[in-house]
């Protein structure tokens, strides 16, 4: 059922859209029509949701409210029907293989990369970062009905756009039609990057650009899971497209489409901002040196527009928190969630999990891309890196291509001093797709043998993407066909060993499964559960009650740095009115040693509390749940 709701919402927002952007993107501009439609109805949808969480009105009576509102939409635009079918005759009646052999191949791999991912995405939320962010803050927002603030979660404040539209398809399906449609949108990436590319530049470098992106080495890890990356990386796609279309045509229409776009891809996430503000940045210089003709009106009120899709999750963020890209830029923003404690161990992690940002190692970024999983926490993959010499060689003429080349460059110099972690430089990836399968192309039409080469190289690069595809997503298979039930799917669930990305090696991914579900079975949905680890949680997303994460080196709203006596402990726990406390710490009484929280003296008062909690939970809790390492003590 979730599979058709899903066909049902992606038909009805572009539709809906459609009727909407008709009025403003001319005709010509089929594709942009089409895929933009869906982004803005998308988008719209998730901040349709946030206020529905702002008013406690986040149940399914308010989804098939906003459903119909759909109809309706689609319904009163009937007349651009024939926009869609005329769009849809011309991309998908047609067969998708040409008279090159080579080009029917790469067709091949791609139609079973997309149908491996489509299986992988049927079947429950598998991701871990999903499972203890994206949906854990989601599910207390459906259970509450209301857009929940924890100030436990680190990143509790940030915008929330794409988990508000999968909280729309959770409340007319399930927890797989909110994955499903994250997954439409990566779907809709990967065929954004074919049709506009074929629309602009021609079918054969459209493939080639289709291939370097979908060889992206960690995309696979991000297309069929419920994150935000897919909806950022579209909206970002088509706001820098319809940006350097409005350069070069100096078209305000497009300028303003592609704000608002730019605007949704800041309400993705906080990066995001870089999309608007880069590509807008551009245009403005091209004002300055008379490179376009757009009039100074026509430039502020694209501004407006991009703050004013951006801006809610911003303005939320600064009431809840005092700052409005809480928990970045702290040193800029007073932020009541924040403290010295918070500070240093963010020192620590950028010391040692990033990269220094140095000229050597920016020029070094793109082999480490490359060839070491372990810098950027992924790999981009070799093709990127070999085509990168050709841009040098073989002059990109197209102003349009120029444009997704500089908007790229400078994300990626702003990448590379503020995130440096290569899955953040998605959002860039299809427009760098569309950069290099020029010179690709201009070296495939120069004879026989440079066409070979060039079909053997991606042909390579995509069948790598492909096994790495399939080594993710094989294991979803049975629970996705129905072969098997969650809880078994979850109980033998493995992942890559995040603390050897390079070597590939698999472990158990949530070793604490069985424990949660013995916990589940004695504590209430209406019960407030603290989770308390010495640095980083476990996995948490199984547990039917409100989470609080009690973790020292990740929040200061439950204070350990404050904590004297057990009292204390008490008081806060009472606060928080938490009935249980879950652990991952064994028998442990004091933290020990060789722990993070005991190795430094910038630690030392919230070490002093943890120690404190760790004997009330001894003292004045009960045992109730051991399994392992893992205890649940319940509160006397």
């Amino acid at each position: 059922m979730f599979i058709l709701i899903t066909f049902l919402v992606t038909v009805l927002f572009i539709f809906s859209g459609v009727a909407i952007l008709s009025l403003i993107i001319k005709k010509d501009h089929q594709s942009i029509v089409i895929f933009g439609a869906w982004t803005l109805m998308a988008g719209i949808t998730g901040y349709i949701f946030m206020i529905a969480g702002l008013l406690n009105c986040l149940n399914t009576t308010t989804a098939v409210l906003w459903l119909i509102t759909l109809i309706i939409i689609s319904f009163t635009g009937r007349k651009c029907f024939g926009t869609i079918l005329e769009f849809a005759k011309m991309n998908f009646s047609k067969s998708i293989f040409s008279s090159e052999t080579g080009i029917n191949i790469i067709a091949m791999i791609i139609f079973v990369y997309l149908l491996i991912s489509f299986i992988g995405a049927l079947a429950p939320p598998a991701n871990l970062d999903v499972m203890n962010y994206h949906f854990a803050i989601l599910k207390q927002c459906l259970d509450s009905n209301s857009l929940v603030f924890n100030p436990t979660f680190f990143y509790g404040a940030t915008p929330f756009s794409a988990e508000m539209l999968s909280a729309f398809m959770t409340l007319l399906s399930d927890i797989r039609g909110g994955q499903l449609i994250q997954f439409v949108a990566g779907l809709l990436l990967v065929f954004s990057v074919y049709i506009i590319g074929r629309e602009s530049f021609g079918a054969r470098r459209a493939v080639l650009a289709t291939t370097v992106f979908i060889s992206t080495l960690f995309f696979p890890a991000i297309l069929s899971e419920a994150k935000n990356d897919q909806m950022l990386a579209l909206s970002s796609f088509l706001s820098l497209h319809l940006m350097a279309n409005a350069s070069n045509n100096s078209n305000s229409r497009s300028l303003l489409m592609g704000a608002a776009l730019g605007g949704l891809a800041a309400g993705m996430k906080t990066y995001g901002l870089a999309i608007p503000m880069i590509g807008l940045s551009l245009i403005l210089l091209g004002m300055v040196f008379h490179r376009n003709t757009i009039s100074s009106r026509s430039f502020a009120l694209s501004i407006l527009v991009a703050a004013l899709f951006a801006s809610p999750w911003y303005l939320r963020s600064w009431l809840l928190t005092g700052n409005p890209v809480h928990p970045f830029f702290t040193q800029l923003f007073s932020d009541r969630y924040w403290d010295s404690t918070l500070s240093f161990k963010f020192e620590l992690l950028r010391e040692w999990r990033y990269i220094d940002a140095n000229l050597i190692q920016f020029l070094l970024s793109p082999f480490r891309l490359t060839f070491d999983a372990d810098s950027y926490l992924a790999r981009l993959g070799p093709i990127y890196l070999s085509i990168l010499p050709a841009i040098f060689v073989f002059r990109v003429r197209n102003p349009i291509l120029r444009f997704h080349g500089i908007a790229a460059l400078i994300y990626f110099v702003l990448w590379f001093v503020i995130l440096r972690d290569a899955r953040y430089l998605l959002p860039i990836l299809p427009g760098v797709a569309l950069l290099f399968a020029e010179p690709m192309g201009q070296i495939y039409e120069k004879g026989k043998w440079p066409k070979i080469i060039i079909i053997l190289a991606i042909t390579i690069n995509l069948l790598m993407a492909l096994v790495i595809n399939f080594r993710i997503q094989y294991q979803k298979f049975p629970a996705a066909l129905g072969i098997i039930g969650e809880e078994e799917f979850y109980r033998n669930l493995k992942e890559v060993d995040r603390r050897k990305l390079s070597d590939g090696s698999y472990v158990i991914a949530i070793p604490e499964f069985d424990f949660l579900q013995k916990v589940n079975s004695m504590a209430r949905e209406s019960n407030n559960i603290g989770l308390f680890s010495y640095d980083e949680p476990f996995i948490y997303y199984s547990v039917n009650a409100k989470i609080y994460l009690l973790l020292p080196l990740w929040q200061n709203s439950f204070d350990f740095q404050s904590m004297v006596t057990e009292a204390d402990i008490g008081n806060q726990l009472d606060s928080m009115s938490i009935d249980y406390v879950i652990t991952d710490t064994g028998d442990d009484t004091i933290v020990p040693s060789n722990e993070l929280l005991a190795q430094f003296p910038e630690f030392g008062l919230s070490l002093r509390g943890a120690n404190i909690f760790l004997g009330y939970l001894h003292d004045k809790c009960d045992l109730v749940v051991f399994d392992g390492k893992y205890r649940c003590f319940k509160r006397r």
